[in-house]
């Protein structure tokens, strides 16, 4: 049995960068801030898909607080020089805004 669950809460470093999929869907790149202790910060990189992607994009901006859940997820690939590169990041798959009495508190979960 294989379980990939990750909660997180913290700050967007800034607003998420849409892009237009060839398949006709968007996706949205972000970096989320985790203070871990008063002095160490963990900078988490983020992709989102379809319609949580487009709500995120609409309404987020830099430094504002969220709550997300999503899987963690490896990429592999070969850069131009041969170099080959893993990377890990966390695919959202539902946010929350946390409240900071400037948006009402909406859930949003992809299905």
């Amino acid at each position: 049995m294989n379980f990939n669950q990750v909660v997180l809460m913290g700050r967007l470093t800034d607003a998420p960068v849409p892009s237009n999929l060839s398949s006709g869907g968007t996706m949205a790149k972000f970096t989320l801030a985790i203070n871990r202790s008063e002095k160490n910060v963990d900078f988490i990189p983020c992709q989102v898909f379809g319609k949580t992607a487009e709500t995120m994009v609409k309404y987020l901006n830099k430094g504002d607080p969220i709550l997300l859940s999503g899987a963690i997820t490896q990429n592999q690939f070969t850069t131009k020089d041969g170099k080959k590169v893993s990377t890990i990041s966390v695919l959202v798959q539902g946010f929350k805004f946390i409240s900071t009495g400037k948006k009402k508190d909406i859930t949003v979960e992809e299905t």
